[in-house]
């Protein structure tokens, strides 16, 4: 499906004015504004739960801002949530059609015309021209294939009536995604919409997005996806918004000069305020001297009135420049509270090898052929030794999650072939559901039924190193957590042990750009194998993957570049997906 950029309103612009929004005591937005244009392609960034997600809400007019304005009006906004409910009993053409119903029942009413022709009736004539010319100025006569085409692009290749209660929970948001699309909307607010893509609908999206005139602003976690695509980024932080132009990685440098030139700030401050303090003892000390030496100036003439006119006097001198330096205090206080550096809690991970299989094969698929109703991935023949960084790449249903849990739970997918697993080796799977975590148990609990190495002090310990460090956040119910709090207890419990192969399924989904950094540094580092399926590719490629494979026509193949060669990398990628 080809963008029509004239049919988007030109000089179009959502605007929001000094919007304020609080959660009981928390600040999330402090009398902030921002403008998205056309041509404006702007990152969302922010850690999790600093409020992404609720200022789109807000620009989008379904969560009101404790004060402020939006202006929205006449501004065609096509908004992906993250997290949404779909009536099951909807068809994918019920969803996808809602966004040019006007088209839509302008064909119904031109179809029933047809059917019901009066070529005597000049005036019913007129009308079926009218009709007639609108649905081909919108391209009205099309909307089938138009819907089919963009559908197939997503990834979304079934009957268009097709029950949304029969689709996968990804289905069901590319649904979505494509009604958004298809109603060529001013604005695009997307809340993570590469969660759940497989990387050729990435791809195809990332090109679709670029092409595109109208105005967008896109919460993401994907690295590479946003860098590719926007040309802004606006970072949410502590209640305030900041603008930045460029990629993605131009801002990070950015942001990394204004935090260092702040530290810097924060230190010379703070040693002002030691200085100012210092001064006011000076003088308080000054002041006490000065009166004991006018006491006994002239002791011989016993002059006590001259004495207390000289105590007097050196008491009102050190009180006036006591009080201007405590004034001065006061005032450098003031300025350090204001920039005062905040150092924000991340994951602390290490990730510990197992001493038991350094320098050998763990694990080795021998013709292996896997699958449920029918073969997904047939004659896979892989090693996997120690120190290994392994991808495995693949359209959505190909098999990538499959060949990954075949490994923990071989009963339950492998047809043919086998599996070969050194005697002793201790793997860990963190899937994309989280299986591992027992929803009706605490997050306390849930880490002493893995961990029974540890006691109950290097319990608490080890969470803390994964945020969990109040008593009342490692007595949740793991079944109440978000999607990044259950990631990182998961983590947490995997890695609660020295590991030969740590095998992730989509690790980036859920976190943050900080955590999903934490994370990085520590499985590049550690010096067991890993297995990795992810659409991040700036993950991918931080962690030092040495080998990627692809699943392509039922077979894993693989492929002759790495990660690190870039757009070389991508292009392999592109012929088999």
């Amino acid at each position: 499906m080809s963008i029509n950029n004239a049919e988007i309103k030109q000089g179009t612009s959502l605007t929001a004015i000094n919007l304020h929004k609080t959660y009981e005591t928390r600040v999330i937005l402090n009398n902030e504004s921002v403008s998205i244009n056309n041509g404006d392609r702007v990152a969302l960034v922010g850690r999790n739960g600093s409020g992404k997600t609720t200022l789109l809400k807000i620009l989008n007019g379904i969560e009101k801002p404790n004060s402020g304005t939006v202006n929205n009006q006449n501004v065609r906004i096509g908004y992906l949530p993250q997290d949404m409910y779909l009536e099951g009993d909807r068809t994918i053409y019920d969803v996808v059609s809602e966004s040019i119903s006007s088209v839509v029942n302008a064909l119904k009413h031109y179809n029933s015309m047809i059917n019901d022709y009066h070529a005597d009736d000049p005036r019913f004539i007129e009308e079926v021209s009218k009709y007639q010319e609108y649905l081909e100025n919108t391209d009205g006569f099309r909307i089938e294939d138009n819907f089919k085409e963009i559908l197939r692009k997503l990834g979304i290749d079934k009957n268009m009536n097709t029950q949304l209660k029969n689709l996968s929970g990804g289905e069901r948001i590319r649904t979505v995604l494509a009604k958004i699309l298809i109603g060529k909307p001013s604005i695009l607010l997307l809340d993570e919409p590469t969660n759940y893509l497989d990387f050729e609908v990435n791809l195809w999206l990332r090109e679709y997005l670029k092409a595109w005139q109208g105005g967008m602003l896109i919460a993401s976690h994907d690295r590479d996806f946003i860098n590719d695509v926007c040309n802004k980024t606006l970072e949410i932080d502590s209640g305030k918004l900041r603008i930045y132009g460029g990629s993605f990685d131009f801002y990070i440098e950015q942001k990394s000069v204004i935090d260092e030139a702040k530290r810097k700030e924060f230190i010379r401050l703070k040693k002002q305020v030691g200085d100012a303090k210092q001064q006011v003892n000076i003088e308080q000390e000054k002041a006490a001297h000065s009166a004991r030496r006018d006491l006994t100036k002239k002791p011989e003439d016993h002059d006590r009135a001259r004495a207390h006119f000289f105590k007097e006097r050196a008491t009102k001198t050190s009180g006036t420049n006591r009080r201007k330096k405590n004034l001065r205090v006061e005032e450098l206080e003031a300025t350090l509270s204001l920039n005062k550096v905040v150092e924000i809690s991340d994951i602390n991970l290490n990730i510990f090898e197992a001493d038991t299989h350094k320098g050998k094969n763990i694990i080795k698929f021998v013709d292996l052929v896997i699958g449920y109703e029918g073969i997904l991935v047939n004659g896979v023949n892989l090693n996997i030794n120690f120190g290994d960084k392994i991808a495995i790449f693949g359209k959505n249903g190909s098999g990538k999650s499959t060949l990954l849990e075949s490994i923990i739970k071989p009963d339950n997918a492998i047809i043919g072939g086998n599996i070969e697993r050194s005697s002793g080796s201790t793997v860990e799977l963190i899937d994309q559901n989280y299986t591992s975590i027992n929803r009706d148990m605490s997050v306390l609990d849930n880490l002493r039924r893995v961990a029974r190495n540890m006691n109950d002090v290097q319990i608490r310990k080890h969470l803390a190193y994964f945020m969990y460090r109040e008593t009342r956040d490692v007595q949740k119910k793991a079944g109440i957590l978000s999607g990044g709090e259950l990631m990182r207890l998961a983590l947490g419990m995997a890695v609660s042990k020295p590991l030969d192969i740590l095998i992730l399924d989509e690790p980036t989904n859920n976190l943050d750009i900080s955590s999903i950094q934490e994370m990085e540094k520590a499985v590049k580092s550690f010096r067991g194998a890993v297995l990795v399926v992810s659409h991040d590719l700036t993950f991918i490629r931080n962690i030092n993957v040495d080998k990627a494979c692809i699943i392509n026509n039922n077979s894993l193949i693989e492929l002759k570049t790495s990660p690190s060669d870039n757009e070389k990398f991508k292009e392999e990628l592109r012929k088999y997906l």
